[in-house]
C-alpha cells in the first residue's frame, strides 16, 4: 500500500522527519493508529529509517541485508580486482565507437565466429550488486569472443589490454558467478509483486548459507555441473568465507527473535513450506518454530468464525490427512560433523524433480527469478530426512493444517488459501495478514525512481497533490 508519496528536497532525511511525514500520511489513509493497525512495515537498513519506524513491527528489506552480505564477497581484497578489471573492460566496449562494431576484428565479429549470439555487455551499477552478477556472467558467456579480440586486434586500445582478464582472472570471473549464482536468483523472486514473497525469505536466505558453506559443492547454473571445493581457486573459497560468515551472522546469529519468529510463522503459512524441510534448518529450530506456530494461532486467532468464512451445507469436506511423502535416501552433509545436528530435508517434492537438466550450452547463461530454479539449484544439497523429527505435535485447527501433507512446489498459494479458507478459516485470516507481507522494498524504490524522473529539476514547483 502507497499511503503517500512527499518530495523532501529541501528536509534533511532524518528520522525525526520521516517519523513526522509517515504519521501525516498514515492519517491521510484513515489510519489513525499506525502501531496497532499496521502488520509490519518494510524498510532498506538505512538508519534513518529504522530510527524513523522504530516503534511498532519493521521488517528490514531482504534484498537489501543480502546485498551487504555480497559486498563481503564482490569488494574482498582477493577477489575484488577481478570484478575491477571486468568493470573496465566492459566499460571500454560500451563507450569505445569501434569495440563492438569493427569489421572483422569487432566483438560483434569475434562473437560470430565463436558462435555467441551478438550482445552488448552488462554494466554494473554500483548500488545493484545483482548487475555485478550479471556482468560476470555476460563475461562469461563472451569469454571465447574476447580472447578472440584479442588475437585479432594486436595493437589495442589501452582501455581494453589494462583490464584484459589473465588465465586466472577468467577462473575467478567464472567461478565467482557460479557462487553467487542462488543469491542472484533469490534476490530476483523476492522482489516479485504478484505472489507472497515473505514466505520465501528464510527458504532462500537458509539454502545460500549452505550453497556458499567451505565444504558444499556449488552447481555451474550453465551446464548443471558441480565443482568440489577444492576445484575452486583459493582467491574464490576465501573470498566465500567471508560471505558465509555474513550471511550466517545476519540470518542467524543476530537475527532477533521477533523478525525470526515473523519469518518463521510466514514460511509456515506457505502450504509448501510449512514442515520446514529445506536445507539448513535444525531439528531444534524446526520444533521451536512449529511451537511459535501453535502458541500465536492460540493466542491471538484462534476465535469465533466471521460469518462469510463459516462452511455451509454442501461445502467441501477438507482433504484428509495424507503420509508424508516419499523420502530421500543419504547421509548429511559433511559440514554438519561436530555442530547441532541439521534437520534433514527431502530430495525436492515432485513438481522439482519433474523439471529437465539444465541443458544451457556453454554459450548461454540461465536467467534468474524463480523460486523453482532456486530449490533445484541447492536439491544437491538436501541430506536425509528423520521421518519422526518431521512430525511436529498438533492441535485444533492448526494443527489440522500442518498434519495434511506439503503441496507441490509449483502450487500457487494464494489459490490454495482461497480454495481452503473455509476449511480452515481462522488460520486463513492469520496467512492473509503475514502472507501480505512483502520480503523487499523493492516496489518503493521503483516507485521513488520514478518520482525522481518526474520530480526533476525543471519541474521543482510541482504541487504534492500534482506529484501523487
Amino acid at each position: 500500500m502507497v499511503a503517500g508519496a512527499v518530495p523532501c528536497s529541501s528536509n534533511r532525511h532524518t528520522g525525526e522527519f520521516i517519523a513526522e511525514i509517515s504519521d501525516e500520511a498514515w492519517s491521510s489513509t484513515s489510519i489513525s493508529r499506525p502501531i496497532e493497525e499496521l502488520f509490519a512495515r518494510v524498510s532498506d537498513n538505512g538508519s534513518n529509517m529504522i530510527k524513523g519506524w522504530e516503534e511498532g513491527v519493521q521488517k528490514p528489506c531482504a534484498n537489501h541485508t543480502m546485498e551487504l552480505s555480497v559486498k563481503a564477497y564482490t569488494q574482498h581484497a582477493e577477489v575484488a580486482p577481478t570484478f575491477d578489471k571486468g568493470r573496465g573492460m566492459v566499460g571500454y566496449f560500451n563507450s569505445s565507437v569501434v569495440g563492438y562494431s569493427e569489421k572483422d576484428v569487432g566483438l560483434h565479429a569475434c562473437q560470430k565466429s565463436a558462435g555467441v549470439p551478438e550482445n552488448t555487455l552488462t554494466q554494473d551499477v554500483p548500488t545493484r550488486w545483482r548487475s555485478t552478477h550479471s556482468m560476470a556472467a555476460d563475461l562469461r558467456v563472451n569469454q571465447e569472443p574476447l580472447l578472440l579480440y584479442d588475437v585479432r586486434n594486436q595493437k589495442a586500445a589501452e582501455g581494453f589490454v589494462k583490464n584484459r582478464y589473465s588465465l586466472e582472472d577468467w577462473q575467478i570471473n567464472n567461478q565467482s558467478v557460479a557462487v553467487l549464482y542462488p543469491l542472484a536468483n533469490a534476490s530476483q523472486y523476492l522482489e516479485g509483486k504478484t505472489y507472497p514473497t515473505i514466505n520465501l525469505v528464510l527458504p532462500s536466505m537458509y539454502g545460500c548459507i549452505e550453497v556458499v558453506n567451505e565444504d558444499a559443492q556449488i552447481k555451474q547454473p550453465w551446464n548443471g555441473q558441480l565443482l568440489q571445493p577444492t576445484d575452486l581457486r583459493p582467491e574464490v573459497i576465501n573470498a566465500k568465507k567471508d560471505l558465509h560468515a555474513d550471511l550466517v551472522q545476519r540470518w542467524k546469529t543476530d537475527l532477533p527473535e521477533p523478525l525470526k519468529r515473523l519469518y518463521f510463522t510466514a514460511t509456515i503459512l506457505d502450504p509448501r513450506q510449512k514442515s520446514l524441510l529445506f536445507p539448513g534448518v535444525t531439528a531444534t529450530e524446526r520444533i521451536t518454530a512449529h511451537s511459535w506456530f501453535l502458541s500465536e494461532f492460540e493466542a491471538l486467532w484462534d476465535k469465533e468464525v466471521p460469518p462469510y468464512l463459516q462452511k455451509k451445507p454442501g461445502d467441501r469436506a477438507p482433504a484428509p490427512a495424507q503420509p508424508p511423502p516419499a523420502l530421500a535416501t543419504g547421509t548429511s552433509t559433511a559440514h554438519s560433523k561436530g555442530k547441532e545436528a541439521q534437520a534433514p530435508a527431502p530430495a525436492p517434492p515432485s513438481a522439482l524433480t519433474a523439471l529437465a537438466p539444465p541443458s544451457a550450452s556453454h554459450n548461454s547463461q540461465p536467467g534468474c527469478g524463480s523460486f523453482l530454479d532456486f530449490m533445484d539449484n541447492i536439491s544437491h544439497l538436501s541430506p536425509h530426512l528423520d521421518e519422526e523429527a518431521a512430525q511436529p505435535k498438533e492441535k485444533l485447527e492448526a494443527e489440522r493444517y500442518l498434519d495434511m501433507p506439503a503441496v507441490p512446489m509449483k502450487t500457487d498459494i494464494l489459490e490454495w488459501w482461497a480454495t481452503h479458507e473455509k476449511d480452515f478459516p481462522k488460520l486463513s485470516l492469520m496467512a492473509r495478514n503475514y502472507l501480505g507481507c512483502p520480503a523487499t522494498s523493492a516496489s518503493a524504490e521503483r516507485l521513488f525512481s520514478i518520482a525522481g524522473r518526474v520530480y526533476d529539476d525543471l519541474r521543482q514547483n510541482m504541487g504534492e497533490d500534482m506529484l501523487e
